[in-house]
């Protein structure tokens, strides 16, 4: 090959790569699926966000299904977004999505805050063991983000085999710090309380099973939103947990597991878990406002399973001895005094009676059906389905 043929080679080989490389430069910027913004990995993290507030059932008025509410709050609480109540959010974010759904996803949360001016970014991992690294890339001295996740309620609950697995409850919870040092998370839980600590071990338990992905959501203010919040307010000091949060986690989630099954008119399955919960030695750490509304749940579903005099006998002798000044502080619970400020006029609640009427009706007993709807009725007039009762009645 001569000089000049070997020189045309060389150039028609370099202006080949060219185009290869500009095809390939191309492609990436044109079509290649846009990546979110990820900070660098952080090695070592041990810091916990400041001034993050809690929201959940130990210092609200709200079942133990609205977790999606509260995580919700925490986040816009720690922002310093006061464009939301909780009541709001709690009716934006019920407990259950549809028949078909019964959990809010994490594009659904990520959407609410877009629409509300939040720059977002959802982070999936289908690698267990993966998650806590990804949370360090936010939760860390420098970014101080706090992230929502979608988890299992608990480890053991991750790990059953028994029937709770096959109705296992999912939360959303929020990450507010992390200890590479100690290998522990600690997050807002809406049933288990403020500053909840999780080992790593049992925290990559609860994300969902190999196959399927880990949903995080990371949740900032945008420019155009920033001037008009408070927060963050890293001076606020967290509140101390309460006995409480240390004890009756795991068994209002099996509580709820069984109110699930009786959505789904498992009444025997539902009735035998709920029984495990209300005959718990942990139940105590309720509030006596609490425990009668747990006791008149039994009986609703004593009365779903077709066993009125059982139904009774909870109300009578559970129920109603507690059914009186609901309204008294109780081992550090604040709950049971906001829910008397949502519009109630007595210090009772109005299921005892109701549940005990609808069990007179069952055994036929008409008049004692009437004496106890007319009861619930004087604690609270507008209480819809004692007013349809007593209509049917007459």
């Amino acid at each position: 090959m001569n000089s000049r043929k070997k020189n045309i080679l060389i150039v028609a080989t370099l202006i080949g790569l060219a185009i290869i490389a500009a095809a390939l430069l191309f492609y990436y910027f044109y079509y290649y699926p846009v990546q979110p913004k990820i900070s660098p990995t952080v090695s070592q993290v041990n810091f916990l966000i400041p001034g993050v507030p809690y929201y959940g059932f130990y210092n609200h008025f709200f079942d133990g299904d609205v977790d999606t509410a509260t995580a919700i709050a925490d986040v816009l609480g720690y922002w310093g977004d006061s464009r939301f109540k909780l009541p709001e959010l709690a009716n934006k974010f019920p407990q259950s999505v549809s028949e078909k759904q019964a959990k809010w996803t994490i594009e659904q949360i990520q959407s609410f805050f877009q629409d509300n001016g939040y720059e977002t970014i959802s982070m999936m991992s289908d690698k267990p063991g993966q998650e806590v690294e990804q949370i360090k890339k936010y939760v860390n001295p420098e970014k101080k983000i706090p992230v929502i996740i979608s988890q299992e309620s608990s480890p053991y609950f991750a790990t059953s085999s028994s029937l709770i697995a096959s109705n296992s409850l999912f939360t959303d919870r929020v990450v507010i710090g992390v200890f590479d040092n100690e290998k522990k998370v600690i997050v807002h839980d809406h049933r288990f309380g403020n500053n909840y600590e999780i080992s790593y071990k049992d925290f990559e338990l609860m994300f969902p099973r190999p196959g399927q992905y880990s949903a995080m959501l990371v949740v900032w203010p945008s420019a155009d939103l920033k001037p008009k919040l408070t927060g963050p307010d890293y001076n606020a000091p967290y509140p101390p947990r309460i006995e409480a949060m240390d004890n009756v986690g795991e068994i209002m989630v099996k509580g709820a597991i069984a109110m699930r099954m009786g959505l789904d008119k498992k009444y025997v399955e539902a009735l035998e878990l709920y029984k495990e919960f209300i005959n718990d030695p942990k139940l105590n750490y309720f509030p006596p406002f609490h425990r009668v509304l747990f006791y008149s749940t039994l009986a609703r579903l004593y009365l779903l399973a077709q066993k009125p005099d059982e139904a009774i006998a909870v109300i009578v002798n559970k129920a109603l001895p507690l059914n009186h000044d609901l309204d008294q502080a109780y081992n550090g619970w604040t709950e049971q005094v906001n829910f008397f400020k949502n519009g109630y006029l007595e210090n009772r609640i109005v299921s005892p009676y109701y549940y005990l009427g609808k069990a007179y009706l069952l055994k036929g007993d008409k008049k004692l059906a009437k004496d106890n709807f007319e009861e619930a009725l004087k604690i609270n007039p507008k209480f819809i389905p004692a007013q349809d009762a007593l209509n049917q009645l007459k």
